[in-house]
């Protein structure tokens, strides 16, 4: 199969998932999200660990094509990061904060956006780790200065983590006072 089939195949996938999150049914967006990637890992990348592509290769029985041109490279990479960053967004809907913080992660693996880390700080702070929310939202605003959401997050989790803090202090003074 060609490079340009498989990216295709890839993007209609992603398509579906995205239906079926306007939708709200996220078990199945994530569903059409994952077969999307996994079009992609059948693709053999230069460079790239003999991991994801020759495990997959050697399941179908064949080497798997390999995108050697810079077009069809950045839209696997473009490809994959948006369908990991929607992952995050749709484990953060399910409350599944954990799997959101490794999806968000992986898009900012590929390439760091303000977007990626704000859906991370989101996923941390569902988990209540505001120092970590706090990082990423950092980071966030690093990269894109003008995004208000991530200003107005900043502000909550600093007053979440204000808040924490007394809270602790009351527990603390209760055991010894």
């Amino acid at each position: 199969m060609e490079v340009k089939t498989i990216i295709e195949t890839a993007k209609a996938y992603k398509a579906d998932g995205n239906e079926f999150f306007k939708a709200c049914n996220y078990k199945k967006t994530l569903f059409k999200y994952h077969l999307s990637l996994n079009e992609l890992k059948v693709v053999r990348v230069p460079g790239q660990k003999a991991t994801e592509a020759d495990t997959m290769a050697a399941m179908v029985g064949s080497g798997g094509p390999i995108a050697n041109n810079t077009e069809d490279l950045d839209d696997i990479n473009q490809l994959k990061r948006t369908i990991h960053l929607n992952m995050a967004n749709c484990y953060c809907k399910e409350e599944k904060y954990r799997k959101a913080i490794e999806a968000a992660s992986r898009s900012i693996d590929i390439e760091p956006t303000a977007k990626a880390f704000y859906r991370r700080a989101m996923a941390w702070i569902g988990r209540e780790d505001y120092d970590e929310a706090m990082s990423d939202l950092k980071e966030a605003a690093a990269l894109d200065p003008t995004d208000r959401a991530v200003k107005a997050e900043m502000d909550v989790v600093e007053k979440k983590k204000k808040a924490e803090a007394v809270r602790q202090r009351k527990q603390l003074a209760g055991m010894f006072g």
